[in-house]
């Protein structure tokens, strides 16, 4: 019995000009909020695209002066709304600022610098985590071990597996082509593009 495979959600030309234009400003998380996609998916794209992610907007005084008033006394995650700012760049401000918890700590981990850890942790420097999240390299290379998050070994792309890749992308999941080939979805979506690969929703019928 021949298995049938949901269609992937083609990008469309609205959702791909969406994306540029919010994706360096308001980062992943938002842009895949927005889209309605999952955040790999907005992340892959972004990546193709060449899109970076711009997390040291200007602050002014007006936001300044609420991070100050309400930091401690509202969740991060709220003041974040209240500023059309991502979670983890007002925790980053308020480090620079020297604000604390009434319980004298430093800010949690949020959600959203999980996600960066557990995204970038094998395609970035740990030094330059640590610079986009304002923390120190030990603390980032602290929490990527708590999330279970580890540096690989890029694997080199053998004969074999280029042809594996080839000849099932039409047909089989990423992710089972993944789990075979013993590599991340990431770099199968890398290798595809390298080698001009891509699925169609349609087939001509002779």
């Amino acid at each position: 019995m021949k298995t049938i495979y949901k269609q992937r959600r083609r990008w469309q030309p609205d959702e791909t000009l969406k994306l540029k234009q919010i994706y360096s400003k308001w980062g992943p998380s938002y842009a895949a909020e927005q889209l309605g996609r999952p955040y790999s998916t907005v992340s892959m794209k972004a990546h193709l695209f060449g899109l970076v992610f711009q997390a040291h907007r200007s602050w002014t005084k007006e936001e300044v002066d609420f991070l100050r008033s309400w930091y401690g006394k509202m969740k991060i995650r709220e003041i974040a709304q209240r500023l059309r700012r991502q979670p983890h760049v007002v925790s980053m401000k308020a480090k620079l600022l020297g604000l604390k918890r009434e319980d004298g700590k430093h800010n949690r981990w949020t959600e959203d610098e999980d996600k960066f850890v557990c995204h970038w942790y094998s395609k970035m420097k740990i030094r330059e985590i640590a610079q986009k999240l304002q923390r120190t390299p030990s603390t980032i290379y602290v929490r990527a071990n708590i999330l279970g998050v580890r540096k690989r070994e890029r694997k080199i792309w053998t004969e074999h597996d280029n042809e594996f890749l080839q000849h099932n992308y039409l047909t089989t999941r990423c992710k089972q082509i993944a789990q075979h080939l013993g590599r991340t979805l990431y770099s199968i979506y890398k290798q595809a593009y390298k080698l001009r690969l891509r699925k169609y929703s349609k087939y001509k019928m002779k």
